[in-house]
């Protein structure tokens, strides 16, 4: 084994970013110890799935789609429905992740035919609900604009008013004021924004964090320009096609 340790300090925006590949949104929204997801808590879920196997080696599915994005990821998983309807005859109605889940939970057979692929079924719906539960496709959208575009203004606006609201967590609420003080370092609006992460009763010690990483990977002490022209890539933005309400594709522009 080799124990490989990276400096993120020319880098320090992509630890920030919400990841959205299948592997990396398991680990980050679900939690994975050894292979194993604890779903115990998930509402509604089946007693065979409260602790699920997550490995490449005995999961061909996963093997496959690890690293696909979380909408292809749901379009690839509608086509094997979609195929065991075909095969069944079956018309049940499914253009969404929750009846995608309710297909699955009344047709035990489609369980039995399709392997891992029902386990994977609700997986996904977890996530899509753990997502829109936390605002994540909002935030995660502020972050990439904030990373790849240069609009101060703008990005202030839009950070202030995210941090007011209650659609995201604390958690992204500090993940945006970092992002917007690597960007805008020396700006005193940074100020405003720290007293608002204050008010909404997140603790001083990851307040402080902002200040931290300021001296560990500032500009000053950065080797590169980290958000050199990204303002062009911010104008090329492209998003795949949404085809499975439930599973939006986002901008992984940075």
């Amino acid at each position: 084994p080799v124990l490989l340790l990276v400096d993120r300090r020319n880098d320090p925006v992509t630890p920030l970013l919400n990841q959205w590949t299948y592997q990396a949104m398991l680990h980050e929204l679900l939690g994975v110890d050894n292979c194993l997801i604890d779903m115990s808590r998930v509402p509604n879920v089946r007693p065979e799935l409260e602790m699920i196997v997550m490995s490449m080696i005995q999961d061909p599915f996963f093997e496959e789609n690890a690293l696909s994005n979380f909408g292809d990821l749901g379009n690839t998983i509608q086509k094997y429905v979609e195929d065991y309807k075909r095969k069944t005859k079956n018309t049940a109605n499914i253009e969404s992740i929750e009846q995608m889940q309710r297909f699955v939970d009344q047709y035990p057979e489609f369980r039995r035919l399709s392997g891992n692929v029902s386990k994977h079924v609700t997986v996904v719906s977890e996530l899509s609900r753990i997502v829109n539960a936390n605002g994540l496709l909002e935030a995660s959208q502020l972050e990439q604009e904030i990373a790849c575009s240069d609009s101060r203004q703008e990005h202030y606006r839009a950070v202030f008013e995210m941090l007011q609201g209650g659609s995201i967590t604390n958690m992204e609420r500090l993940r945006l004021v970092l992002l917007y003080a690597l960007k805008y370092e020396n700006d005193p609006s940074i100020a405003d924004l720290k007293r608002l992460l204050h008010q909404k009763d997140i603790e001083q010690d990851q307040i402080a964090l902002i200040d931290q990483l300021l001296r560990y990977a500032g500009q000053s002490v950065r080797s590169v320009d980290l958000f050199q022209n990204k303002s062009v890539i911010a104008r090329t933005k492209a998003a795949i096609t949404r085809q499975v309400q439930g599973v939006d594709n986002v901008y992984t522009q940075h």
